[in-house]
């Protein structure tokens, strides 16, 4: 396998990289999100996998390459597995975006999210403020009382 790290002009929102079957890894705005399974290994043979792959950097910032991402099960019977996405964007905290496709995977587009375009808005409570006062008073005398 070979994987080709290339800049991206503009970042995508990372959620839609990922979309609905995809990997996601972000905090802040920060992390990588993929697509399309490569290869899925155990845990075990991810790095010596991830070793394996020719990784051509293009971007000069030395980008990670490409990536396995662990798949955790909930059933502690089951095997952990790790993929490598085909197509990985990644985003730094200095701003800077970029591809990782391995065997010459093409990169969907992605169009910027619409701009809102009402004219007008309102900001109102869906609940009375007696209300919800009253609920904070009942829920504060439940406790003092041991319910």
């Amino acid at each position: 396998m070979r994987a080709v790290s290339r800049p991206l002009e503009s970042a995508p929102d990372l959620n839609d990289v990922a979309g609905e079957h995809g990997y996601l890894f972000v905090r802040d705005g920060v992390g990588f999100a993929g697509r399309d399974d490569a290869v899925r290994a155990t845990l075990t043979d991810a790095p010596s996998l991830l070793n394996d792959i020719e990784h051509v950097d293009q971007t000069g910032w030395g980008v990670p390459g490409p990536i396995a991402l662990g798949l955790m099960p909930f059933d502690r019977h089951s095997t952990s597995t790790a993929v490598v996405p085909r197509i990985i964007i990644g985003k730094d905290s200095a701003g800077r975006c970029w591809s990782t496709t391995i065997d010459d995977a093409n990169i969907p587009t992605f169009d910027p999210p619409p701009r809102p375009s009402a004219s007008s808005f309102s900001v109102e409570p869906l609940t009375p403020i007696e209300t919800y006062l009253n609920a904070v008073v009942t829920a504060r005398d439940a406790v003092r009382s041991g319910e």
